[in-house]
């Protein structure tokens, strides 16, 4: 979980500072809470749904193909170590 919220932060991060110049004037842009933000991309707290959406509509990007694609990329946990 932790590797595709990591993913998804990066793909955030870089798209709203490519946008917006910082993580805080893309919050201030759309009235997100600057703290929780920083916070999810930080990795301090859990990533929801509601965060991936919003992302997307925001910020007219896919991270959501990243989070499926990610799935399909970990290694097997049933393999002998």
């Amino acid at each position: 979980m932790s590797q595709r919220q990591h993913a998804l932060a990066y793909v955030i991060r870089g798209e709203a500072m490519r946008r917006y110049g910082s993580v805080k004037a893309y919050a201030d842009a759309f009235g997100l809470s600057y703290q929780r933000l920083s916070a999810v991309l930080r990795g301090d707290q859990i990533i929801r749904l509601e965060d991936i959406v919003s992302a997307e509509r925001n910020l007219n990007a896919a991270p959501a193909i990243l989070l499926a694609l990610s799935v399909h990329t970990q290694p097997s946990r049933s393999s002998p170590e």
